[in-house]
């Protein structure tokens, strides 16, 4: 499988990067947000859809964000966005089957959004006049799941 990924990362092309939902929710008063006592959750979702007649593969990757408060046990706040990465694969040799394109959307794709993601929570975080959120980097492992989440403890950020 690793060689069929690797062939199929190396004909494809990114035709288009886009926006296609973020969703905000603020639980308390920005301004009475505790920053020291909040755990917050990262949780990457994927999904993918290839139009096989144009050989155009949809990526749809979602970065959601959880603040939990370790006082009071309770949410603080929520972020969702979700990109779609749009790619080409007509210099693919061949028609891709359905469990090399979710490899590809699970470790290809995700690292091509990712900094979309990224830059998104850190804004939609600001504009929700709570400290930056700065999601955390990437790692690549040989995960099987089709979600990840880490548990990051938020530190000095007032």
């Amino acid at each position: 499988m690793e060689d069929k990924v690797r062939s199929f990362v190396e004909a494809v092309s990114i035709a288009d990067v886009f926006l296609k939902d973020s969703k905000t929710n603020c639980h308390v008063l920005p301004r009475t947000l505790d920053s020291s006592s909040l755990e917050l959750n990262f949780n990457f979702d994927f999904k993918f859809e290839a139009i096989k007649d144009a050989s155009v593969l949809l990526t749809f990757l979602q970065l959601n964000v959880e603040a939990l408060n370790n006082k009071s046990e309770s949410i603080d706040f929520e972020i969702s966005s979700t990109y779609v990465v749009v790619y080409d694969y007509s210099n693919y040799g061949e028609e891709p089957e359905d469990d090399l394109l979710e490899e590809f959307t699970r470790t290809t794709a995700l690292f091509n959004a990712y900094p979309f993601l990224r830059e998104c929570v850190t804004s939609l975080s600001v504009r929700m006049g709570i400290p930056p959120v700065i999601a955390p980097l990437l790692k690549f492992g040989k995960t099987k799941s089709k979600k990840k989440t880490t548990t990051t403890k938020k530190k000095n950020v007032k």
